[in-house]
């Protein structure tokens, strides 16, 4: 089993993720050797399950290369602003949990998430790179210790 796990830091819960360009059969982007090339770049993402749809930073975007796929109207508290909608493939740094439930921290485990992702741009922050909506969140179990002030997300069973 395979958990993503976060403490808040500073009322925030940031988690370890990957983000790739997502590669189309044809495109000659990669040497031919590599058929889907995923990027093992860490990036910070935050968690927010208030968030209908996860959004990137201009970091992410310019260094994977990911490719526009149009434009859409986004709101946020404040505004209403044209964003552009770009495609990518992403992964999360997990830890895996035997069967006495024990976690070990020194084992992290690529996880890549099955279905492609359409994020929106954001202006890069520089406490994280991402903010993963409940576009993602809504395929897994997810649960939050206050006790603990931490948070988990079952990736797989």
């Amino acid at each position: 089993m395979l958990i993503l796990r976060s403490k808040l830091e500073a009322h925030r819960l940031v988690v370890a993720i990957s983000v790739s360009r997502h590669s189309f059969g044809n495109e000659q982007l990669y040497p031919a050797t590599i058929a889907n090339p995923i990027s093992l770049a860490e990036y910070r993402g935050l968690i927010d399950t208030g968030a209908t749809r996860s959004v990137i930073s201009e970091k992410i975007i310019i260094e994977q290369k990911l490719m526009r796929t149009g434009h859409m109207q986004f709101g946020s508290m404040h505004d209403t602003k044209t964003h552009t909608k770009y495609i990518a493939s992403i992964g999360f740094w997990a830890e895996r949990k035997d069967a006495a439930h024990c976690l070990d921290e020194n084992d992290k485990t690529f996880f890549l998430h099955n279905q492609l992702i359409e994020p929106v741009n954001m202006n890069n922050n520089a406490k994280f790179e991402a903010i993963i909506g409940f576009d993602i969140l809504k395929h897994y179990d997810f649960s939050f210790d206050k006790n603990q002030n931490s948070f988990e997300i079952l990736l797989n069973n």
